[in-house]
C-alpha cells in the first residue's frame, strides 16, 4: 500500500483504509489461497450497502493481484 498511495487523490487513502478496516476482520488470518469464490460472494451478501460492498470487493481484489507480484 504504501509504494501505491502517494501517487493517489489525497480522499484515496481514506477510502483504502476504511475498506480494509471492514475486510481484514474477515479475511486477515485467512491464506490467500483458501479464499474462494463463495467466501467473497458471503461477504459481498452480508454487507448491507451493496455499492460499499462492491469497492471493499475491488480493494480486496487489488490485494490479491499485488500479491501475486
Amino acid at each position: 500500500m504504501r509504494d501505491i498511495l502517494p501517487k493517489k487523490k489525497p480522499s484515496t487513502p481514506r477510502e483504502n483504509m476504511l475498506c480494509l478496516s471492514k475486510l481484514r476482520p474477515v479475511f486477515d488470518t485467512a491464506p490467500i489461497d483458501a479464499i474462494l469464490p463463495q467466501h467473497i460472494a458471503r461477504y459481498r451478501d452480508a454487507r448491507s450497502a451493496p455499492v460499499r460492498a462492491n469497492r471493499e470487493i475491488a480493494r480486496l481484489s487489488h490485494v490479491f493481484n499485488m500479491a501475486r507480484e
